[in-house]
């Protein structure tokens, strides 16, 4: 878990501004075939969040939420952000190709909605 601990600590100083100290505590086990791929989905929405989606805003808001199936082989990852989007069609990009990818190599599915911010629900295998 240390990767996606990693991932919730401050952000280099590019960000510093949409930062806020929180506490984050993760005691989720799981493989690296499965944390990597999720580690770098959560990476690329959140660059993608203080890039884009609080390009013109003073404060932001990125909610995470990772949940079991009852089958305790999926899991779904909830990410949202409550930033104001130029447009709701974005062009594919290398990024949106890499979640996809990931995604993919979850056995997973993934939902974007840009209803208040953008939303991304996923359905992704444990690899363990």
């Amino acid at each position: 878990m240390e990767i996606l601990n990693r991932l919730l600590q401050p952000p280099s100083n590019k960000y510093d501004q949409y930062y806020k100290q929180g506490a984050f505590e993760l005691t989720w086990t799981l493989g690296n075939d499965t944390l990597v791929p999720v580690a770098l989905i959560l990476n690329e929405l959140i660059t993608n969040s203080l890039k884009h989606a609080f390009k013109d805003v003073k404060e932001g808001n990125i909610d995470i939420s990772i949940s079991w199936e009852k089958d305790n082989t999926y899991f779904r990852l909830n990410y949202k952000d409550s930033g104001q989007w130029k447009s709701n069609q974005r062009p594919a990009s290398f990024g949106l190709e890499l979640i996809a990818t990931l995604t993919e190599q979850l056995d997973g599915k993934v939902e974007c909605t840009f209803d208040d911010g953008t939303k991304y629900d996923f359905l992704l295998k444990d690899m363990s």
